[in-house]
């Protein structure tokens, strides 16, 4: 099949213009030689919802549907056009993702245009896709578990001497090694370690698939008997107990991290976070 010239932009989401953050929340594509104009747009609104706080479900489905209103507006006039000049259009499918490009002061707005080779648009779509906004999923995970390394720092922070004694740092053997971000080290020994570990995550797939990466790691320090001497904390945060399927993949989870001696406490229980950490005083 022959290749064409693809032109592809990312939707992106910018709730606070001031601050410069924004999450990908979508893909458009245009093919202008075979008359292609399609897009595709995330449907879940917990990513888009933990990293922006300020953002909740209604206004996230508000956002979306304007967004998807316009492309889909924009896909059905250049089809209207190719039907009724039984051509392909190509100039009217570049301006139109020209168009989108172009500066706007609203919330919503669209990444300079990139190029590509390709023989199937569609697959490009998913393609993009996957690695731009598919892959953020793991980038708001880690902003939201970083929201979390605060939390425990705002806990330990209620008593200066063991702020003090945490820092970010890797576990392990010389061959092996894991990074945490809070790790108790004294006289070259790795005493304590803590991590916050987020298990609230759409679907269970993706709550055992994180949590189990970081089970599997605990697993393997154990077993190469570089665990911290006085132990792990790992801090939580839960699914909500009514959301049966996530919560019962969040238990086992926790359930593994117990069976490795790992102590386990929701990521707001000062108490507990500070217990552990006074326990690392002599």
């Amino acid at each position: 099949m022959a290749r064409h010239i693809a032109h592809y932009t990312l939707v992106r989401l910018l709730p606070q213009s001031d601050s410069g953050e924004f999450a990908n929340m979508g893909v458009v594509v245009a093919c202008p030689a075979l008359g292609f104009f399609d897009f595709r747009l995330i449907t879940r609104y917990r990513r888009i919802t933990q990293f922006f706080e300020e953002f909740n479900r209604e206004l996230f489905t508000q956002v979306r549907r304007e967004v998807e209103a316009e492309l889909a507006h924009l896909r059905d006039h250049l089809h209207q056009r190719q039907f009724a000049s039984g051509c392909r259009e190509e100039a009217l499918a570049l301006r139109l993702v020209q168009d989108l490009v172009q500066p706007r002061e609203t919330m919503v707005r669209y990444a300079p245009l990139r190029v590509a080779m390709t023989e199937d648009p569609r697959q490009l779509l998913d393609q993009v896709f996957a690695r731009y906004v598919q892959r953020s999923s793991e980038e708001t995970k880690s902003r939201r578990e970083d929201a979390m390394v605060r939390l425990v720092r705002e806990a330990l922070q209620q008593d200066r001497r063991l702020n003090a004694l945490f820092r970010a740092d890797e576990v392990g053997t010389p061959d092996y090694q894991v990074p945490f971000p809070l790790v108790h080290r004294q006289d070259g020994q790795t005493l304590a370690a803590i991590k916050p570990l987020d298990l609230t995550q759409p679907d269970p797939q993706q709550i055992y698939e994180h949590g189990g990466r970081w089970a599997e790691r605990l697993r393997r320090l154990k077993r190469l008997g570089a665990m911290p001497d006085h132990g792990v904390l790992v801090t939580t945060e839960a699914p909500p107990p009514e959301d049966e399927r996530r919560h019962l993949a969040y238990r086992d989870i926790v359930g593994e991290l117990r069976e490795l001696s790992v102590q386990v406490s929701g990521v707001e229980q000062a108490g507990q976070i500070l217990a552990f950490a006074r326990g690392q005083i002599h």
